[in-house]
């Protein structure tokens, strides 16, 4: 089993492989926030929506 201890930077090889796995986290992690953002932008406008409907419907509000 390697680890990136193994091989030295002086290769390029640890460097590389920290990285790669550096940018693909950091993509991760901004997939997630932007998930996140983007529900919460769906659900004010649902509950918008909702709150418009109810206002044309008389009796309802």
């Amino acid at each position: 089993m390697s680890t990136a201890h193994d091989s030295p930077d002086s290769t390029g090889t640890g460097y590389l492989e920290r990285h790669r796995r550096a940018t693909a986290t950091g993509a991760l992690v901004l997939l997630v926030l932007l998930g996140v953002l983007l529900g919460a932008a769906v659900g004010m406008g649902l509950v918008r929506l909702v709150h418009l409907l109810l206002d044309t419907v008389p009796g309802m509000a």
